[in-house]
């Protein structure tokens, strides 16, 4: 790849055509900053609300899983006789698992989705 084409790449400067790493707190739709530096030009970039908006979206219907297993949680400790509310470690387990099936899956699907989407435009005041 020359130096005429690295402005390509979706996670480069619009500003400047390098590749530049986005920060972490960038990756949530409320963000503690709105804009980044570029790691090269120092110029002021930020993600685009397309990307933004995208990755709220997959992050959505990564929470899918964890409903699916929340709403069949009851059924299922009912079947086995537990109760609905967690009184030994293993139904305290299962519900942490649950619970973090729910987390676990808005977070990998808003990665992927970022990943796939992520756009850079320059900075407006």
């Amino acid at each position: 790849m020359s130096h005429d084409t690295a402005g390509i790449a979706r996670n480069s400067c619009p500003l400047c055509g390098e590749l530049t790493r986005v920060p972490g707190n960038q990756f949530f739709n409320g963000g503690i900053t709105k804009f980044f530096q570029c790691s090269a030009c120092n110029g002021r970039i930020r993600v685009a609300a397309s990307t933004r908006i995208t990755a709220t979206f997959g992050g959505l219907l990564g929470v899918a899983p964890g409903l699916y297993a929340l709403c069949r949680l009851p059924s299922w400790m009912d079947r086995i006789g537990w109760h609905p509310r967690p009184k030994t470690w293993e139904e305290f387990l299962l519900h942490g698992a649950t619970l973090g099936t729910l987390f676990a899956g808005y977070a990998l699907a808003a990665a992927v989705l970022w990943g796939l989407t992520i756009r850079l435009e320059p900075a407006t005041l």
